[in-house]
């Protein structure tokens, strides 16, 4: 019975400690401790011949199928990570500090300016714009 008591004890801590996480991030957020770094992405070629002038319509499941990933500044730990929104466009929340954007690679596609270093602050919105060549010619 003893045992049991403990377990329900942890049980009990790790509530009220990802309670107060929970609360503390919303907290930062309505200070303004949180920065954003957002944009639009553009993915193409779509067509294997596409006319100068007259690109082929970009279907919002080339967007949704690809991730944007956030590391920290080392590039190698996660932060984050969500799909492209089918109007090509992205948005993350951050904690102030170093960060690097890239995408999660699949197939042949290559982001132009990626990986990409930015610094944010709180309640500094950082814009990012990029391209994901999809290799289709």
């Amino acid at each position: 019975m003893n045992s049991r008591n403990i377990i329900i004890g942890l049980i009990i801590a790790t509530l009220i400690i990802a309670g107060l996480v929970f609360l503390r991030g919303n907290e930062f957020k309505q200070l303004g401790l949180i920065g954003t770094i957002q944009g639009k992405v553009d993915v193409g070629p779509i067509c294997p011949v596409e006319r100068e002038g007259v690109p082929c319509p970009v279907p919002p499941e080339a967007y949704t199928s690809r991730q944007i990933v956030i590391y920290k500044a080392n590039g190698k730990t996660e932060v984050a990570r969500a799909a492209i929104n089918p109007d090509g466009t992205y948005s993350f929340e951050l904690a102030p500090g170093s960060y690097t954007l890239d995408i999660a690679r699949q197939g042949i596609d290559y982001g132009t300016g990626l990986p990409h270093s930015f610094v944010i602050s709180a309640g500094e919105t950082q814009e990012f714009y990029f391209s994901i060549d999809t290799g289709i010619r």
